[in-house]
């Protein structure tokens, strides 16, 4: 082989590592792309499951409130339904 060959070989060879390293580049800044689009998305997911957990939070202690208040009123009517009793089947 003569040097001139050479040379060209060597020069060929770069240009095919240069190309395969833009291509190289070209996929990873695709697939950061990708990886933020996920990223992005998983936060989201996040964000709505964090809600998720705040409603059902909401939610439970709004039926404790009810409860409350159901106690209470069925406390308040046995009352007035013991204060209506005649006197005489009261003291039974």
């Amino acid at each position: 082989m003569s040097i001139g060959n050479e040379g060209q070989q060597k020069n060929k060879s770069i240009f095919n590592k240069n190309i395969q390293s833009k291509l190289l580049l070209r996929h990873l800044a695709a697939g950061n792309k990708e990886l933020l689009k996920l990223t992005h998305q998983i936060k989201t997911l996040n964000l709505n499951i964090i809600d998720v957990f705040k409603q059902l939070k909401s939610e439970s202690e709004d039926v404790r409130t009810l409860q409350s208040e159901i106690i209470e009123n069925k406390k308040s009517t046995l009352r007035e339904a013991i204060c209506h009793i005649p006197i005489s089947l009261a003291n039974c």
